[in-house]
């Protein structure tokens, strides 16, 4: 996996409320954008097994695509939150499976009515969370990606559906969107808690997820802060 991955993700607009799920601004589809602009420039000369994987490949494919969001006026906290989630990416290892854990961990708590504030908006969420068959969050992954991707028929998810993209390789796509959602549970917990709720018990869901999240971890600190004031940006 790599951050092409997770840029292929930010690609796709039936996916952006587990990146941004509080926006109303239309954050997420300018991001969308970028991404994929990204992505087709990668596509114009090789398809995607046969890329450029060097390290200076992907130092300039960050670079591009975060100035791009710039250009676009993207709030500073969004373009952070992304450039984290890009670093985590690249790097994978240790980094992005502590940031994950405490995560997980953090959901799994919610999800269990274990809160700071348990709010009568934040109950009935995770009552709706419950009834679509989400009670801890190793079940917040497949088959729900496959479905929303396949269900997606705009003209950029139907041209990720080509296998010549991937060098004739079935699913190639769908593989690459569970690697990124399975290594990464938050964003599967986002998206999917954005189904069933609506934007203020969504809100107080991430109220409870984020609540003393740093200080409870400091050695994490700098990743979390860009991490929660990312993923509250409306």
């Amino acid at each position: 996996m790599s951050i092409d991955s997770l840029l292929i993700a930010l690609s796709l607009d039936c996916f952006s409320t587990g990146f941004f799920p509080l926006d109303k601004s239309n954050i997420s589809a300018k991001i969308s954008q970028c991404a994929k602009n990204e992505i087709e420039t990668i596509f114009e000369t090789s398809n995607y097994y046969e890329r450029d994987t060097s390290t200076e490949r992907y130092a300039h494919s960050v670079t591009h695509f975060l100035g791009e969001l710039k250009k676009r006026s993207i709030p500073d906290p969004a373009i952070t939150y992304i450039k984290h989630l890009l670093i985590l990416f690249e790097h994978q290892g240790e980094a992005l499976n502590d940031v994950n854990n405490i995560f997980e961990d953090r959901i799994n708590k919610l999800l269990r009515l274990e809160a700071n504030k348990l709010s009568p908006d934040f109950i009935c969420a995770i009552h709706k969370v419950h009834e679509n068959n989400v009670f801890t969050s190793s079940m917040t992954c497949d088959p729900w990606v496959l479905d929303t991707f396949r269900q997606n028929t705009t003209s950029w998810a139907v041209k990720l559906k080509d296998k010549k993209l991937f060098d004739g390789i079935e699913d190639a796509t769908e593989n690459l969107l569970l690697e990124v959602f399975e290594k990464f549970s938050l964003l599967s917990f986002c998206q999917l808690i954005s189904i069933p709720c609506n934007k203020i018990e969504v809100e107080a869901i991430l109220h409870n997820l984020t609540y003393n999240l740093i200080n409870e971890n400091p050695t994490k600190e700098k990743a979390l802060r860009h991490l929660i004031a990312g993923l509250t940006t409306n």
